[in-house]
């Protein structure tokens, strides 16, 4: 039965992203304690080739998939 489906209700089921940030923050307890960590990364960090996931300039070397 489509009608008992996702996608039967696509304005219902619709993503929403406000309702996924105000369900997680209403997981948190208020009273329990957390530890927030700080992290000082340089702009400048070396990445190795494998790393660079978004380096597309192997497309266009036949040999980079040997």
């Amino acid at each position: 039965n489509y009608r008992y489906t996702a996608e039967a209700d696509k304005k219902k089921n619709a993503f929403s992203l406000e309702r996924l940030i105000c369900r997680r923050i209403k997981k948190l307890n208020p009273n329990e304690q957390y530890t927030v960590y700080e992290a000082d990364v340089p702009d400048e960090t070396p990445i190795d080739e494998d790393e660079d996931i978004l380096n597309y300039d192997d497309l266009d070397d036949p040999d980079a998939f040997v």
